[in-house]
């Protein structure tokens, strides 16, 4: 096939207005369609909290246990399952201890471990020296079995289970449960129902923020040194050697309630608010490499606050703390544009609250002083690697210019699910400097031969700043 060249440059003009409206709808499994992109009520909890645990379980249910009902000393042992196919809440046993900041694990056979936090003041709390106006620490565990809807007692961990970023519990490939908390890790194993000691961190005395599971099977583990917290501290588990190594180090932002979590391309995003009046820093790290790179920030301020990741790889982050008070705003981080895009409010403003992803793709948002929740609805995901292939099948070739990979944008065949403008003639010819937007994105230099692949991110970017400057 012959190639084109800049000279075809001529078609390219109009104004741009191409938007990329997503296509269709995510239903909910009760049938109820909701615009992609946007938070809807679902039913209320049966108790409002904050600090609590959600644990998506093997049917699709999810379990929400404990947290606090009120001010920091109501720490509950209350537990109840939300039904996405009802959108209702109903109330399940009760935990052996009321408990706050904890750990919950979906074990391999479907129960699920709850582990360590903090408990009330009380006879709940002997030992805790000296005692915490928000509760004490707690080195009790306890499983729920999904079948009986009870909680039964398992063994108690050798050490209080509380880390500062609230406890960090991740199941391991061979089914043993990490548990990375202040001071030291442990493992829970489940055929044993007994915990144990995981190797020493190599800083010491470490204040646990974050622990990720990478793709390698190894655990990024995040905080600072204590009591001061005046350097970062970055570690790597190997559950295999059971040993910690130094990586990094991170940038050294002093942020609040950092998150972490990992991506489908395998680094880890970290968000965390140097206070409430700024927007969240964003870093990643490259388990490929051992390092940090700063990202930038969100468009909002969020503080206290979770994230999810999404089934077309974006990463949900909703609502918090922000100068005005608690915040509704959401918004999410695409990895393959590396930015941040705004997406619909959440019906009610919240913080330390709750995000779980649901086994049809939506979000369910739960607590945050308050006993409501809503879902998520994310926005269609659009097929840009199949769209990528179409137009290197139709060009015959791997690389090709600016104008060139225009050409075929808009006439590689069409396809279910493809982004907008894709296999329509003159979406992009029939648009004044559109064109020019693109080419500019990628240096300025429209007769560089580039490969689909860039093209297709230049042009993203290109859509991206009309839509939403910022």
């Amino acid at each position: 096939m012959q190639l084109l060249n800049k000279n075809f440059r001529g078609p390219f003009k109009g104004n741009w207005v191409l938007a990329l409206f997503l296509l269709g709808f995510i239903s909910r499994t009760t049938a109820i369609a909701q615009t992609p992109g946007t938070f809807t009520r679902t039913g209320d909890m049966t108790t409002m909290r904050e600090n609590h645990t959600t644990t998506r379980l093997r049917d699709g249910r999810v379990l929400i246990a404990g947290g606090v009902t009120g001010s920091f000393s109501s720490i509950t042992n209350t537990a109840e399952l939300y039904d996405p196919i009802t959108g209702v809440f109903t109330p399940t046993g009760e935990m052996t201890t009321p408990r706050r900041s904890h750990a919950a694990t979906l074990l391999p056979d479907g129960r699920v471990l709850i582990a360590g936090g903090f408990g009330p003041l009380g006879a709940e709390s002997v030992g805790c020296s000296p005692p915490l106006s928000f509760g004490c620490p707690l080195a009790s565990g306890e499983l729920y079995d999904p079948n009986t809807g009870t909680f039964t007692a398992t063994s108690d961990m050798i050490a209080s289970g509380v880390a500062s970023g609230g406890a960090q519990a991740i199941l391991l490939p061979n089914g043993k449960v990490f548990i990375a908390l202040n001071l030291a890790a442990q493992l829970y194993d489940p055929a044993t129902g007994t915990f144990v000691a995981a190797a020493p961190y190599v800083a010491n005395a470490p204040a646990v923020y974050t622990a990720t599971l990478l793709a390698d099977g190894r655990i990024l583990v995040t905080g600072c040194d204590l009591p001061s917290c005046d350097y970062g501290v970055t570690e790597l588990y190997d559950p295999w050697s059971d040993t910690f190594s130094i990586t990094g180090p991170p940038n050294g932002r002093d942020v609040n309630d950092p998150k972490a979590i990992l991506l489908n391309n395998g680094k880890v995003l970290f968000l965390g608010s140097p206070g409430v009046d700024l927007p969240a820093e964003a870093e990643l790290y490259d388990p490929m490499t051992g390092t940090f790179a700063h990202l930038g920030h969100t468009i909002w301020p969020h503080d206290f606050f979770p994230v999810t990741l999404l089934p077309d790889g974006k990463v949900l982050v909703a609502g918090g703390q922000s100068p005005e008070g608690v915040t509704g705003a959401a918004e999410f981080y695409d990895p393959y544009l590396g930015t941040f895009a705004k997406t619909g409010s959440m019906v009610t403003p919240r913080y330390h609250h709750k995000s779980t992803l649901l086994a049809d793709g939506q979000v369910l948002i739960t607590g945050g002083y308050t006993s409501s929740a809503e879902l998520y609805v994310p926005q269609a995901p659009m097929l840009w690697p199949q769209a990528i292939t179409a137009m290197k099948t139709a060009a015959g070739s791997e690389i090709l210019n600016f104008w060139q990979w225009a050409w075929y944008w808009q006439r590689s065949p069409a396809f279910t699910g493809a982004p907008a403008g894709f296999g329509v003639p003159g979406s992009i010819d029939n648009t004044p400097g559109m064109i020019d937007k693109i080419v500019a994105m990628g240096g300025g230099v429209g007769f560089l031969n580039i490969s689909a692949e860039q093209w297709v991110l230049d042009y993203r970017h290109a859509v991206q700043a009309n839509m939403d400057p910022r």
